[in-house]
């Protein structure tokens, strides 16, 4: 099954209060088996430089995550030092999501309370039970305008297909980066009031190999930029076995993926059920009718 982003919102606390945690909900219940992501942010304009002070704990009664799924685990953890006015941007991760029901809350926590929080809810369809392939983080300071230049860098994502979602932002003048050349773009947020600083964007890729999603840029600014890349849900393709009698073939079988010991099979003759009770104790296989073996030989694929 080819993934796909299925629901991304962003939500953006920019009151001063010095709040520690936010939380948003997403407009649709999620499916089960998705992989949800979390990207929180947080803007020290007063110019303070504390370490990066995105994370898990729990500030609200809940950690950053669903309250479905209990705690994500954190992918990405990152700053801007370069400038007062800096960013820090974190990424977190569920792989085989229970069902999120629509209105369930997902929260982001913060180690300390900050005016200016935002974070980000990304489901991601279509995946593998154990998606996950990698993720990276880059700051590239004082980058100049351009198309395609905002990147992490490519990273090996293998040979099966996948998906890569990127999240970028003007950390400095908070300038939105624009979509890449080829990518696809989802959503805009970290705005806290005013102009969107962030963009979200997701590129599918069939055969991947060495690659990345690319960004670009509209202005000079520093962008940071966090990606994560996820494996596509692979249906085994269909096993074909052929049971022979005396060196002559006698039945094609058909099993979609392996074979455990003691598989109920169908077998079937010109669209003619012959037989409901064959079983597989791969690699032999028993035939049975009513309930006497009849045959006992071995699967040759």
């Amino acid at each position: 099954m080819t993934s796909y982003v299925r629901q991304c919102k962003f939500f953006d606390y920019g009151n001063p209060g010095e709040q520690a945690w936010i939380s948003t909900t997403l407009p649709e219940a999620t499916l089960q088996g998705s992989t949800l992501l979390i990207f929180g942010a947080v803007s020290f304009y007063a110019g303070t430089r504390p370490s990066a002070n995105i994370n898990p704990t729990q500030n609200d009664g809940y950690p950053t995550g669903d309250v479905v799924n209990g705690q994500y685990t954190e992918l990405q953890n990152f700053v801007d030092t370069q400038n007062d006015s800096y960013l820090a941007l974190g990424l977190y991760i569920k792989q085989n999501a229970n069902a999120v029901p629509s209105g369930t809350t997902f929260t982001q926590n913060y180690t300390a309370g900050d005016d200016y929080i935002a974070m980000a809810v990304v489901e991601v369809a279509g995946v593998s039970a154990n998606s996950l392939i990698t993720s990276q983080n880059v700051v590239q300071v004082s980058l100049a305008s351009g198309t395609n230049n905002i990147t992490t860098g490519n990273a090996a994502l293998g040979s099966n297909p996948c998906i890569v979602i990127g999240l970028s932002v003007g950390a400095a003048n908070q300038l939105e980066p624009n979509p890449g050349t080829a990518a696809n773009s989802q959503n805009t947020g970290f705005g806290w009031g005013s102009a969107n600083s962030a963009l979200i964007e997701s590129q599918h890729f069939t055969n991947p190999g060495s690659n990345t999603i690319y960004f670009s840029a509209p202005g000079t600014d520093d962008y940071m930029t966090v990606t994560v890349a996820l494996s596509d849900s692979v249906t085994a393709a269909a096993n074909v076995f052929r049971m022979f009698s005396n060196g002559s073939i006698q039945a094609h079988l058909f099993s979609q993926g392996p074979l455990p010991a003691n598989t109920a099979m169908r077998m079937y003759s010109n669209n003619t059920l012959h037989s409901a009770n064959l079983v597989t104790g791969y690699p032999n296989i028993k035939l049975y009718a009513n309930g006497t073996l009849q045959c006992n030989t071995t699967i040759i694929v």
